[in-house]
């Protein structure tokens, strides 16, 4: 199952399906502002995770804001049509409130 690992996480890895996974890859990498960036999140989606605390410090400050960024946008996306959503989708909107949570703790830690 695909994962993201964040530091002060490491032992509850946020997971989700391939689908979901994959919607959220596609938006990050339309908001990436690089190569680099772009082509760590390609790999994310083709090994089925994106780890933080692999990646280069300098690297993590960026990807962490544009995983958040297309975070919301999914989910902003998603809750916009929530009634016509199956099961599914409904869940992965929780997963996004908990990713973008656990980003913004995260962003807070790189920044002090």
């Amino acid at each position: 199952m695909p994962s993201i690992g964040i530091p002060g996480h490491d032992d509850d890895p946020w997971m989700v399906s391939k689908r979901s996974f994959r919607a959220l890859m596609e938006e990050a990498r339309d908001l990436a502002a690089d190569q680099e960036e772009w082509q760590t999140l390609m790999r994310a989606e083709a090994l089925d995770g994106l780890h933080f605390q692999l990646l280069d410090e300098a690297l993590v400050k960026r990807l962490t804001v544009v995983v958040r960024a297309a975070a919301l946008s999914v989910r902003a996306r998603l809750l916009a049509s929530f009634d016509d959503l199956d099961q599914r989708d409904r869940e992965f909107t929780e997963y996004l409130r908990v990713l973008i949570q656990w980003l913004d703790v995260y962003i807070a830690e790189l920044a002090a």
